[in-house]
């Protein structure tokens, strides 16, 4: 039978996991949930911190940090401040005591009745609301005029989707990836700035293992793209040389070379014909190309520099051709975020922190005003600080539902999800990753990359509320759609992520299998940390199954 544990305002049910305040649910993380009723279960005892490590962390070791960020949290979520530590108190050198007074009762049928009418009024008032809402939604379509209706169809045309595809295989000189890596990425936001036009990601490991003409007849077919872009690019003599070819579904319609001692002149002239030969509408010219990009050819070159090692994971390398590139043109607000970004994942917190600040004051787009809040979000994230994080969240999201930005609204519902987990607040996490879901199909039902990525996240969000049956479904719907996106590297993350939803649930064998199906994959694309990490998982799970042997070999 479930126990309801009374304190202060507080009622904690036992059976629901549910933590309430004067009746309102607040969210709370699966271990703070278990300290919590310890605590209740132990008041006004004093408890060491064996005891609340043994009885959180059953199945690990952990530092004494962990205990007091956990502790720190649950306080927070009490109202217990550092000037009134009236709830948790610290007894130095001992351990912490539970100080309110704590009353323990069943919940019996009468409480469930009130429940159950709670609940139904509820669905009563819901029912009610969304009756009146398709009212008035039904008279307002019926007294639209049929001009009105014609002009929101056209706002709503469906955007030509673009797909950039390098010929991965004429690249045999590592010193000149970066004109296709980097170069790709210019050319990216050269188009992704159009009117009406969307860019298709397509991961350089795809390419890689494509022949770049079938790739794009496939994506013409299955009507994941309305035009493909093949490029072809060397350089010999101090001298670039793009064989550039754009086929539609009708077959090719147009081809063309280029040449030029300015990679930047070549990339420039392949957008502004490829835009005429598809009947593009180029960007007005305070837009985002133009106001974040620059016009100065090193600076350019250094940026796709910079881009491709960050694309390779050398975020030091990216750092060193990005400061470059803002030397050259103190304005190109793009390069300066990408070194925000490289900060970031270097641990130069502060230093990120202080590029994005500039962007308060200098003139730039909406469009890219929701790069730097969403810039901003991931250092606030990376640092713990993600109260701030989840504000900053909600700022970018509606800018974004302002200026209409769907693409922006559920990349940035994304990141809501996530920071708001880390808080514990599980159904705002579970809210913005629905309604992620949601836009990424309204944008386009062939968007596997992003629905892929997405729910991996509500699977994770899923595992951490001990929901594994729900985490595993949306595992393996991610699995399914980033095998057909071809992203070989995140079928292996999630799959790893899969395996440990599955170990949860008590599918040792399975979460086994699925983690050698990921050292293959990772074994193949050369990631040697991602591998490693994967067999210390694999080693953990054949401990656990008590096949040493195995596992001993597996170390070795």
């Amino acid at each position: 039978m479930s126990q309801i544990y009374k304190f202060l305002e507080f009622s904690v049910d036992s059976q629901a996991h549910l933590l309430l305040k004067a009746g309102q649910r607040i969210d709370i993380t699966s271990r703070a949930y278990k300290l919590l009723v310890y605590f209740l279960q132990n008041q006004s005892k004093t408890l060491s911190r064996d005891q609340l490590n043994q009885h959180v962390w059953s199945d690990r070791v952990v530092t004494d940090s962990s205990l007091d960020k956990l502790i720190q949290r649950l306080r927070k979520l009490l109202g217990d401040t550092k000037q009134h530590k009236e709830i948790i108190s610290t007894i130095h050198g001992v351990g912490f005591v539970f100080l309110p007074e704590v009353t323990v009762s069943s919940k019996n049928t009468e409480s469930l009745n009130q429940e159950k009418q709670g609940k139904n009024r509820f669905r009563i008032v819901l029912a009610t609301v969304l009756l009146l809402v398709f009212v008035i939604y039904y008279f307002k379509v019926g007294s639209d005029s049929p001009n009105d209706i014609t002009i929101i169809s056209q706002s709503q045309a469906a955007p030509i989707i673009v797909s950039l595809i390098p010929n991965m295989a004429d690249i045999n000189d590592t010193n000149q990836a970066w004109m296709v890596k980097g170069g790709m990425h210019y050319l990216y936001e050269k188009f992704n700035s159009s009117v009406g036009v969307d860019v298709k990601n397509i991961s350089l490991q795809t390419l890689a293992d494509n022949d770049p003409e079938k790739f794009a007849i496939d994506l013409n077919q299955n009507k994941e793209t309305n035009s493909s872009i093949m490029i072809s690019m060397k350089e010999a003599n101090e001298q670039y040389n793009a064989d550039v070819k754009i086929r539609t579904i009708d077959g090719v319609l147009d081809q063309k070379n280029f040449k030029s001692v300015s990679i930047k002149t070549i990339y420039d002239d392949i957008a502004l014909w490829a835009q005429d030969a598809l009947k593009i509408k180029k960007a007005p010219v305070n837009d985002v190309t133009d106001s974040t990009m620059s016009n100065h050819r090193y600076a350019v070159e250094n940026y796709m520099r910079a881009i491709s090692a960050e694309l390779s994971g050398d975020a030091k390398q990216a750092i060193k051709y990005l400061e470059l590139a803002t030397n050259e043109d103190k304005k190109f607000w793009l390069a300066w975020l990408k070194l925000s970004t490289n900060y970031r994942k270097q641990g130069q917190y502060e230093k990120a922190m202080s590029i994005v600040k500039v962007f308060e004051k200098a003139k730039i787009t909406d469009k890219f005003k929701i790069m730097v809040v969403n810039s901003k979000i991931n250092i606030h994230n990376a640092m713990g600080d993600f109260d701030q994080a989840l504000i900053e969240a909600d700022n970018a999201i509606n800018l974004a539902r302002k200026i209409g930005n769907i693409k922006s609204q559920y990349i940035l519902l994304s990141n809501k999800a996530y920071t708001a987990s880390q808080l514990g607040q599980y159904s705002v996490a579970l809210d913005s990753i629905y309604e992620s879901i949601a836009l990424i199909n309204q944008e386009s039902e062939n968007n596997h990359p992003r629905l892929g990525s997405t729910y991996s996240a509500l699977s994770g969000i899923q595992n951490n509320m001990q929901n594994f049956d729900e985490a595993e479904k949306h595992a393996k719907l991610a699995i399914k759609h980033l095998t057909i996106a071809g992203n070989e590297r995140y079928v292996a993350k999630v799959k790893l992520r899969l395996s440990d939803i599955l170990s949860n649930k008590g599918n040792m064998n399975e979460a086994e299998n699925l983690v050698s199906d990921a050292i293959i994959t990772l074994k193949k694309l050369d990631s040697v940390l991602e591998e490693s990490t994967a067999y210390m998982r694999l080693i953990d799970f054949q401990l656990i199954k008590g096949d040493f042997e195995t596992a001993l070999n597996n170390f070795n």
